[in-house]
């Protein structure tokens, strides 16, 4: 599994990958809000380069040789690099395509060493990666896009002393009833 101990979300075994320049990655590599964890991610390489391929790292760890590491020693807790170890940076995000001469596009596929990231536990965080990989591999590019911004609080605060919070529960909540009610009686009594 991957390590990485500069950029993770808890004790270094979920690593917060870094996005690599790449459309799937562009819109995700701009935007402030919390990191894409990766739960027990894999390292993902290219193995065997098809010469018709061109092949791209889109997500990995830091650029670290000691913090960052690919982990073959599941059983020893905590995590230690040693000479098994690949060491960093590692990726666990490749995507391929395939150039096809005069036909335009061939095959695309993409290989995260993880599958949480786009589970229901991980959904407000890994959503976006899920669907950017998802309109690059049908080729709709234009649906990969900027993610929306977070709504702004726009919660009313009324009262911004104890003395104001004090008078709107007073006026709302005895005044006016009163006032309606005295107005009732008045009726009631003219009336009869």
């Amino acid at each position: 599994f991957v390590v990485d101990l500069l950029s993770f979300v808890q004790d270094g075994t979920i690593p917060a990958g870094q996005f690599e320049p790449h459309q799937i990655t562009e819109s995700l590599r701009r935007r402030t809000t919390a990191p894409v964890p990766f739960r027990h991610a894999r390292s993902v390489r290219v193995a065997n380069a098809l010469p018709d391929f061109q092949y791209n790292v889109i997500v990995q760890t830091t650029d670290s040789q000691t913090a960052a590491w690919a982990e073959t020693d599941m059983a020893t807790m905590p995590p230690k690099l040693d000479g098994n170890d690949s060491p960093g940076p590692v990726s666990f995000g490749v995507a391929a395509s395939q150039k096809v001469d005069g036909s335009g596009e061939g095959a695309r596929f993409v290989v995260i060493g993880d599958s949480d990231f786009a589970s229901n536990f991980f959904a407000s965080y890994g959503y976006d990666l899920f669907l950017n990989c998802v309109n690059w591999l049908t080729i709709q590019e234009d649906l990969i896009s900027i993610p929306p911004k977070d709504a702004a609080d726009r919660r009313l605060r009324p009262t911004s002393t104890p003395g104001e919070a004090v008078a709107l529960v007073f006026v709302t909540m005895l005044l006016m009833p009163l006032v309606f009610t005295g107005i009732g009686v008045g009726v009631w009594l003219k009336r009869r």
